[in-house]
């Protein structure tokens, strides 16, 4: 902002009345449609939905992360044979990592996808070329496989946790169908610099 009030000096261009002309407000309001359409769809829903499931799944386990962490410590303490609990450790931290990552990037790469489609159509309705909505459904589809991976091998750490978990495996697999039902094309989009073959 302060590098828009510095151009705008310099240009000699009134801010707030600037913000105040029709265009803006027009523009706002499509924007504000836009957001409020995304929002209702059920695959935005679905991703609303994942990240408190994620949140109550990690209230739940509380007590058995405490309970987990003292066994890798004394095993650690003790030396035990056959175990590496420094290992065991790093790949229990690496896996939620890769959780909490994911769980708001979802919803928001998913609005972006919703709320770029909408403006793409009214932008240019007669164009089928790909935008940046493609790459966001793809980047999306991508955060809900390694979600998945990851709840798949923390369902192995935490058993009695497993109802939890299998419902949350079952809302991002029907989340990730809907997403590729809704947006076929989406997989394939080749994003520059990592989807491309490099000669």
């Amino acid at each position: 902002m302060e590098m828009v009030r510095d151009f705008a000096e310099k240009e000699g261009i009134d801010l707030e009345v600037a913000m105040e002309s029709e265009e803006v407000e027009a523009a706002m309001a499509r924007s504000e449609k836009r957001s409020e359409v995304a929002n209702a769809h059920h695959c935005s829903k679905a991703a609303v939905d994942y990240y408190k499931l994620v949140n109550n799944w990690f209230e739940g386990a509380g007590e058995l992360w405490k309970e987990i962490k003292e066994d890798m410590i004394s095993a650690l303490r003790l030396e035990l044979p056959g175990r590496d609990p420094e290992k065991e450790l790093v790949k229990l931290n690496d896996i939620t990592d890769v959780i909490r990552w994911y769980q708001y990037f979802i919803s928001v790469k998913i609005h972006r996808v919703l709320s770029g489609r909408s403006e793409d159509r009214e932008e240019w309705p007669d164009d089928d070329m790909t935008s940046d909505a493609d790459g966001s459904a793809k980047i999306a589809l991508i955060a809900i496989d390694r979600s998945i991976g990851a709840w798949g091998a923390l369902n192995n750490e935490f058993p009695e946790q497993q109802d939890e978990t299998l419902n949350i495996l079952v809302l991002l697999d029907r989340f990730r169908k809907s997403l590729e039902s809704e947006f076929p094309a989406d997989r394939a989009f080749i994003r520059p610099g990592f989807d491309e073959e490099t000669v």
